[in-house]
């Protein structure tokens, strides 16, 4: 079963996240570069035999200056309650602990607030 149409050869799928059908779920989306949001899971539709690209979840930032600073990409996509506590580890090793209520909800197609500052 084809659960997902990928625009092309460069296109991967990044993460997945399970629903509890009882719970208010948010998804909590990370990017690369540290930005991350709350969207309300009710905001992603059920995909169709018509529609299997999905939507989109992320407005990503394109690579700038001369490609110095590399395109956003998706890290990762968990489903949160309102009383969940996170925990970002960068590839560096440094550690942040958040609470979920912490981290504003934001449209699907928002890019985010920083939620930690890149290295580079």
């Amino acid at each position: 079963i084809r659960a997902m149409k990928l625009g092309g050869p460069h296109e991967s799928l990044a993460d997945l996240a399970v629903l509890s059908p009882d719970a208010n779920n948010h998804l909590l989306v990370v990017t690369s570069q540290g930005y991350g949001k709350r969207v309300d899971s009710d905001l992603f539709r059920p995909l169709s035999k018509c529609n299997l690209r999905g939507v989109k979840a992320v407005r990503l930032r394109e690579s700038r200056e001369g490609g110095e600073v590399p395109a956003d990409t998706m890290t990762a996509l968990k489903a949160v309650g309102d009383d969940d506590e996170l925990i970002l580890i960068s590839s560096d090793g440094s550690a942040a602990r958040l609470k979920s209520l912490n981290i504003p909800a934001q449209s699907r197609t928002a890019r985010g607030v920083v939620l930690r500052k890149s290295s580079d």
